[in-house]
């Protein structure tokens, strides 16, 4: 089923959801927007973005429930804080991919990391460490290092009997990365160099790297909040930020990044933010997928 919803009669054409879908599955067809795909991964940008509300996602919902209308003054008397303002923080933030020709000033990109650092920590020991990249130069040759690696996988990939002789040894890595990255990736690629289109950090002028030490009782965890705490700021301040997983994945499988990023042995990489003023701007919050918890009682046994 289509996931996506297009009243025509309602829509401009003005294009938006068009530039702002990272999935490039839409289209402007006769003055309207058109679905072209099957399907995407129902990001919402699209619905955050149209100026005309012509664009809804089905399956999506956009009630968050009663805690918005608590006040979290039983908590912390001392900010005044709204559970909702929070809520509404949370809702609005959208990962960027469109970012102005501006430079984010160090000492903001700076100023996120300290706030990063109050994020929980498995026995609070604060495993985080974090690496500025604070211009678009440093993000350009960090993209070339990154698609020179990637390069080097779709070339291994091409391989039919590579595929199959990892498939027996290593659980099949290679083959599920043909399957499902292999081609957008070299799409990707072409762009890069031949168009000169920044598929990979989407023209962001700074990035935040966000490490842990390996020892630590739960580095994932601990490089996650720290991570989402940037993000949050940076949205509460009018920077745009967006996680680049494939980014990650280089530097983890490439010594020769590692070295030049100067990453300790000890330690791991677990995100990049790209970080940036946005182009766009999103009019109202995404649905997300409903949830149901499954609640468990010990002595009554489980209940969905």
């Amino acid at each position: 089923m289509i996931p996506v919803n297009i009243d025509n009669r309602a829509c401009s054409g003005c294009g938006l959801c068009v530039e702002v879908c990272p999935y490039r599955a839409l289209t402007v067809r006769d003055g309207v927007a058109t679905y072209i795909l099957e399907s995407c991964f129902s990001c919402g940008h699209c619905q955050s973005v149209c100026p005309e509300g012509a664009i809804a996602l089905l399956g999506l919902t956009s009630s968050f429930g009663r805690l918005a209308y608590r006040k979290c003054s039983e908590i912390t008397d001392s900010t005044g804080t709204v559970t909702g303002q929070l809520l509404d923080l949370m809702t609005s933030r959208r990962s960027c991919r469109n970012y102005k020709n501006m430079a984010v000033p160090l000492e903001i990109l700076e100023e996120l990391v300290q706030v990063g650092i109050t994020a929980p920590s498995g026995t609070n020991c604060q495993p985080w460490g974090f690496i500025i990249l604070p211009c678009r130069e440093d993000i350009y040759r960090f993209g070339v290092f990154v698609g020179n690696y990637f390069k080097k996988l779709n070339r291994l990939a091409e391989s039919w009997l590579l595929r199959k002789v990892t498939g027996l040894i290593a659980g099949g890595a290679l083959s599920r990365y043909y399957k499902n990255h292999y081609q957008s990736v070299k799409q990707a690629l072409w762009e890069w160099e031949v168009k000169g289109e920044d598929r990979l950090f989407h023209g962001a002028p700074s990035a935040i790297l966000v490490t842990a030490k390996k020892e630590a009782s739960s580095p994932v965890e601990d490089a996650m909040l720290a991570t989402q705490n940037i993000l949050l700021a940076a949205h509460s301040i009018g920077l745009g930020t967006c996680l680049i997983g494939f980014a990650v994945e280089a530097v983890r499988r490439d010594k020769n990044i590692r070295k030049i990023l100067e990453i300790r042995g000890d330690e791991e990489l677990y995100a990049v933010i790209v970080v940036g003023y946005p182009r766009l701007s999103y009019l109202r919050p995404a649905g997300r997928k409903t949830v149901v918890p499954r609640i468990f009682s010990f002595d009554k046994g489980q209940k969905t």
